[in-house]
């Protein structure tokens, strides 16, 4: 496949917990900002851990009274606020090492516990539960978390909620895991019952990934002694569990509805089968219990428009059938920057990406100027409007037009740059245009109705269309 965007699901097996211990591994919001500390009554000792390595967790024990000031870091705006811990008392309190990080979607916060015998581990989160700092009021009950009244914060801004962790959230290493929900353990969380395999939600802002990168990135991760890779969803109870784990945002409406899957249809075009060579690969997929996944060109569940990948764990074997993805290649710029060729059956496309408005001044070329925001500049420099107009002004067709530039320098290797044959003939481009396609109007609006915006989605139709290429629809 070859469309930018971002966001994955793993899924792994399952693996045992120390029989005495007991784990929570806390949901990822979309936000950088981590818990700003956690408190476990009921507990001889307790530890968490981050996936991010320049987060750590101190505990700190009693005693705990109205002068003891821990939260306190230098990394937020939030520092000249004092958080007195005098809730936690009687427990263990863990305060992170910072409270913001620069990425989102890495966090995974652990937290296991060793229960003090006779009792059970209860565990108080501290979080602004603000729609700023990660919608924490959202999630953590969306998790069975309730908001302590005994264990409450001297600020409004800061509140506590609080979970039993028993310790039949554990795996059972000889029977394996109870029956339902497996959501508390770090090896069950995210576990369809139905097939034993771990599903991860793995966000990246958007645009700033593509299929194959996200395959890549799949298949690089491990979770519990598993290994990961996109997910192939290939049963409606297995995309009900990979629509549970992305809820926070409904399908069609959020950036977490669009996700990379392992479907695609680089082999041959506009027929799809999954990287793993599954045979239920022309089987629907579902989204909130509507069939609208299967016939999308793009290699993702949901919509093109990407905020994450799904990943799923199995054990390690040897895969046959893995499909070649893409001619994608990137070319890096500045600090972010990169252009972005992507090669289709019968032209390229080049995209650039974090592009910086000062990096192009007085830059004219098929996408206008910077400085006079992104005008459409025609061969002549006059500005075209319409976008049709614009498209067909800078087509070339061999057979009659003239070079598109006045010079050129070849390549070292290759000293020409030679038009592909069309099996189309004479007519070469002329017969990709509106009045002479085989894929209508009708067609190539279904495949760009994700555009919201109504000048956006008519030079999609008309690119899909004057092309005849569906797969094109997906790179607006």
């Amino acid at each position: 496949m070859k469309f930018v965007g971002p966001a994955l699901v793993l899924g792994l097996g399952l693996s045992s917990v120390l029989a005495t211990d007991v784990s929570f591994s806390f949901p990822d919001p979309a936000t950088p900002y981590l818990i700003h500390g956690l408190c476990a009554m009921g507990a001889s000792s307790v530890s968490a851990t981050s996936s991010d390595p320049s987060v750590s967790y101190t505990p700190y024990s009693a005693p705990f009274g109205d002068h003891v000031q821990l939260w306190g870091d230098s990394d937020s705006y939030k520092t000249s606020r004092v958080r007195y811990t005098s809730q936690c008392k009687g427990g263990i309190y863990l305060q992170p090492s910072k409270k913001i990080i620069e990425s989102v979607g890495i966090k995974d916060i652990v937290l296991t516990a060793t229960p003090e015998a006779g009792k059970q581990v209860t565990v108080c989160a501290f979080v602004n539960p603000n729609m700023s700092d990660g919608e924490w009021g959202t999630v953590l009950p969306q998790n069975g978390f309730s908001e302590s009244r005994i264990f409450t914060a001297s600020m409004n801004s800061l509140k506590s909620y609080c979970k039993v962790i028993t310790t039949t959230d554990k795996v059972d290493a000889v029977n394996g895991p109870p029956p339902g929900p497996r959501v508390h353990d770090v090896c069950a969380s995210g576990t369809l019952n139905d097939n034993g395999h771990h599903y991860e939600v793995v966000q990246y802002p958007l645009g700033t990934m593509v299929w194959y990168e996200a395959k890549a990135a799949a298949e690089a991760k491990t979770h519990c002694g598993k290994s990961g890779h996109l997910v192939t969803i290939t049963s409606k109870a297995e995309n009900d569990h990979v629509v549970g784990l992305i809820t926070a945002k409904t399908c069609g409406t959020g950036p977490w509805s669009y996700s990379f899957i392992g479907l695609t249809d680089d082999a041959e075009e506009g027929t799809f089968e999954w990287v793993n060579a599954d045979p239920k690969a022309k089987e629907w997929l579902w989204c909130n219990g509507k069939e609208v996944a299967s016939d999308l060109p793009t290699g993702t569940w949901g919509r093109q428009r990407l905020g994450g990948f799904l990943v799923r764990y199995k054990e390690s074997k040897a895969r046959a059938g893995i499909i070649r993805e893409a001619d994608i290649y990137l070319v890096p710029g500045g600090s972010k920057e990169k252009l972005v060729f992507k090669a289709f059956k019968s032209f390229i496309r080049i995209d650039v990406d974090w592009k910086q408005s000062e990096n192009y001044k007085n830059a004219v070329g098929l996408l206008g100027s910077y400085s006079h925001q992104g005008e459409r500049l025609g061969r002549d420099g006059q500005f075209i409007k319409d976008t049709n107009a614009f498209g067909l002004d800078w087509q070339v067709i061999p057979e009659t037009d003239g070079p598109l530039f006045h010079s050129y320098e070849g390549a070292v290797v290759n000293q020409k740059c030679i038009m592909p044959a069309s099996y189309e003939g004479s007519t070469a481009l002329r017969g990709r245009r509106l009045g002479a396609s085989s894929v209508d109007e009708a067609v190539a609006e279904k495949a760009c109705n994700h555009l919201l915006d109504p000048d956006e989605k008519k030079a999609c139709v008309f690119d899909v269309v004057a092309t005849q290429d569906l797969s094109l629809a997906s790179t607006w």
